[in-house]
C-alpha cells in the first residue's frame, strides 16, 4: 500500500515538473522574443537567443512525449513529414549535402523544424494528466502578455514613441510594442476571435475585447483590418442567419465590396504618406499583398526551373541559396511537403484544431484563410501553439458544457 502511495505521489511530483518546465519554457521564449526585437531595432544587432531557446525546448518536449499514451495519428503525421522532407533533399535534391549549415541556421532544415514543432507540443501536453490545467494555464500567460503589449502599443501611439513603432524612422504606420511586426499580427487575430466568441457565447469581454481590437488596429495591418471585416461579416450573419432577406443584403454588401475592392485599396493607400509614395512603384494588388503576390510568381518559375514530377508530389524547398519562404501558409506548406504533405498536414488541422461547433470552427476558419494570404502561421512557433491552446480550450468548453 505503501509502495502504492509512494509511486503515485511521485508520479504527480513528476507531472507537475513537466508542466512547469513547459510553463517557464515558453515564458523564456517569449521575453527571448522581445530581448532580441529590442537588438535588432536599437543596435542593429541579430544573434539567435529565441532559435536556440525554441531548440531547447523542443528537445524537452521530444523527451517528455509518451508515444504510446498518444493517438497514432500525431506520431504517424509526424514521421510522414520528415520522411517527405527526406525524399525531397537528399533522394530527389542532395541539397542538404552542399549547403549542411545554412540548412540548419536558416534554411530547410531550420524551418522543418519549425513546421514540426507544432506536432511535439500537441503530444507532449496530452501525455500529461493534467493537461487541461497546463493548457489553460498558458493559454491566460499569453492573453496577459498580449494586454500588456496591447498597453504598449497605445502609449506608443499616444505619445509617439519610436521604441514601440512597427517601423522605426520611417512614416509607415505602425505599433507593435515590445514584439516583432510579423508575430503579433496572428496573435491578436487569435486573441479578438477569443475574446469574440465570449461576446457571443456568454456576454462578457466587451471591454477587453474593444481594448485588444484598438491595440490591433494600431498595428497598421492590413491582414488585422482584413480580419476584421470578415469577423463584421460573420457576427451579421450569426444575428441575422435565419432571416433570409438580411442574408442576402449581406451577400450583396460582401460582393459591392469585393467589385471595389481596388478602389477602396487605393483611398486607404492614399489616406497614409507611405503607401502613397510607393504608388508609383507597385499596383494596389502588390501592395495590398505587401508584394507576395510578387513572390509567388517568383516562386512559380522557381519551381518550373529546380522541380521535377516527384516534387509536386513531396515538396522541394532550397534548392538554391535565393530561396525564400513566402509566409503565406498553405503556399509554403505545399513548396514544402508537397501535395501529399499538404494533404497530411491539413488532415492534422482538422483532427487536432477543429471541433464539432460551427461558430468555433468559422472562426478557425477566418484565421487560417488570413494566414493563407499573410503571415507563416504554420511555421511561427508561439503563433501556432497559441491558436491550438486557444481553440483547445473553446472546443472543451463546448463538451464541458454538455
Amino acid at each position: 500500500m505503501a509502495k502504492k502511495f509512494l509511486k503515485i505521489n511521485l508520479g504527480i511530483k513528476s507531472e507537475s515538473i513537466k508542466s512547469n518546465l513547459i510553463f517557464w519554457g515558453i515564458i523564456l521564449i517569449f521575453l527571448s522574443e522581445i530581448i532580441t526585437n529590442f537588438y535588432v531595432l536599437h543596435y542593429g544587432i541579430s544573434f539567435r537567443l529565441t532559435g536556440l531557446l525554441k531548440l531547447l525546448f523542443q528537445g524537452l518536449l521530444f523527451i517528455y512525449v509518451k508515444w504510446s499514451k498518444i493517438p497514432k495519428s500525431i506520431y504517424i503525421s509526424f514521421l510522414l513529414l520528415i520522411i517527405i522532407f527526406t525524399i525531397n533533399q537528399l533522394i530527389i535534391n542532395d541539397f542538404i549535402y552542399k549547403n549542411l549549415l545554412p540548412s540548419f541556421t536558416k534554411g530547410s532544415i531550420y524551418y522543418l523544424n519549425r513546421f514540426l514543432f507544432i506536432f511535439l507540443f500537441i503530444a507532449s501536453t496530452l501525455s500529461l494528466k493534467n493537461k487541461d490545467y497546463l493548457i489553460n494555464k498558458i493559454s491566460r500567460i499569453i492573453d496577459c502578455i498580449l494586454i500588456i503589449n496591447g498597453i504598449l502599443i497605445i502609449t506608443g501611439f499616444l505619445f509617439d514613441i519610436d521604441l514601440f513603432k512597427s517601423y522605426p524612422n520611417s512614416s509607415r504606420f505602425g505599433y507593435n510594442g515590445a514584439f516583432n511586426k510579423l508575430s503579433i499580427y496572428m496573435w491578436y487575430i487569435i486573441f479578438l476571435s477569443k475574446l469574440y466568441y465570449n461576446i457571443i457565447t456568454e456576454k462578457r469581454s466587451y471591454f477587453l475585447f474593444f481594448f485588444i481590437l484598438f491595440a490591433s488596429v494600431l498595428t497598421g495591418s492590413k491582414i488585422i483590418l482584413f480580419f476584421l471585416l470578415l469577423l463584421i461579416a460573420f457576427h451579421f450573419f450569426q444575428i441575422y442567419r435565419n432571416n433570409k432577406k438580411i442574408i442576402i443584403l449581406i451577400v450583396i454588401i460582401c460582393s459591392t465590396i469585393g467589385l471595389y475592392s481596388k478602389r477602396i485599396l487605393s483611398f486607404y493607400f492614399n489616406y497614409f504618406i507611405f503607401w502613397k509614395n510607393m504608388k508609383d512603384k507597385y499596383s494596389i494588388i502588390t501592395m495590398a499583398f505587401s508584394t507576395r503576390d510578387l513572390a509567388i510568381v517568383e516562386k512559380i518559375n522557381y519551381i518550373k526551373t529546380h522541380w521535377s514530377g516527384l516534387n509536386y508530389i513531396f515538396g522541394g524547398p532550397f534548392y538554391n541559396n535565393h530561396y525564400k519562404i513566402v509566409e503565406m501558409s498553405f503556399f509554403d506548406v505545399f513548396l514544402f511537403f508537397g501535395l501529399m504533405g499538404t494533404i497530411i498536414y491539413i488532415n492534422f488541422l482538422k483532427k487536432w484544431f477543429f471541433g464539432r461547433n460551427l461558430s468555433i470552427n468559422i472562426l478557425l476558419g477566418l484565421i487560417i484563410l488570413c494566414a493563407s494570404l499573410a503571415g507563416g502561421l504554420f511555421f511561427n512557433v508561439l503563433s501556432i501553439m497559441y491558436l491550438f491552446v486557444s481553440f483547445y480550450l473553446l472546443n472543451k468548453k463546448l463538451v464541458h458544457a454538455h
